[in-house]
């Protein structure tokens, strides 16, 4: 459930959002010019474009510290659409060489609903479908870091801070002020 804690402290956080969306921003820039053919306006059956499937996994890196892409090859064998993937709800063994997807992984242990897919591998034509995962900071762990890592405490003390007040203002009451009656 790490992965739904990150998205949580995104999701709650108006500084880390900022920065995060900012940085997507800027990271994208006004457009992305793919040369592959048949790329160069849409990637997918969704009508997506190279700048949409780019956009999300940005967003994804920034805040998983790694993004995933569902790979489907044409039948000739050559990479024929690309799929973002939340990697929210992607799970993986502890080699990224398995992945498996589930809209809720919040249910007990065999109950979840998932699909299974093999890591994407170039050349690989017997995978009519797989997973290209890309994990940053070149951690140890099954699953990427985000570069906040280590401002997570921070982050939680903000969205801390930010209840704190919501709270007070929703109960009309001030715990740091004092009314003093003189008489």
């Amino acid at each position: 459930q790490y992965s739904k804690f990150l998205w949580d402290n995104y999701c709650n956080c108006a500084t880390l959002q900022s920065i995060i969306n900012g940085t997507a921003d800027y990271v994208t820039g006004n457009d992305i010019i793919c040369n592959v053919p048949n790329f160069n306006t849409q990637v997918n059956k969704r009508g997506e474009t190279i700048n949409d499937v780019i956009a999300k996994i940005i967003i994804d890196y920034l805040i998983f510290g790694s993004f995933a892409i569902q790979v489907i090859r044409n039948l000739k064998g050559e990479i024929g659409e690309i799929y973002w993937v939340d990697v929210n709800k992607l799970r993986s063994d502890k080699k990224n060489e398995v992945f498996f997807y589930s809209d809720d992984w919040g249910k007990s242990a065999g109950r979840v609903k998932y699909v299974k897919y093999p890591k994407f591998k170039v050349g690989d034509v017997n995978n009519s479908t797989s997973i290209f995962y890309f994990k940053g900071n070149k951690t140890r762990s099954t699953y990427g870091l985000p570069m906040w890592n280590a401002a997570i405490k921070n982050v939680q003390i903000d969205c801390a801070i930010t209840d704190f007040h919501n709270n007070e203002i929703n109960n009309n009451f001030m715990g740091s002020k004092l009314i003093s009656f003189n008489n």
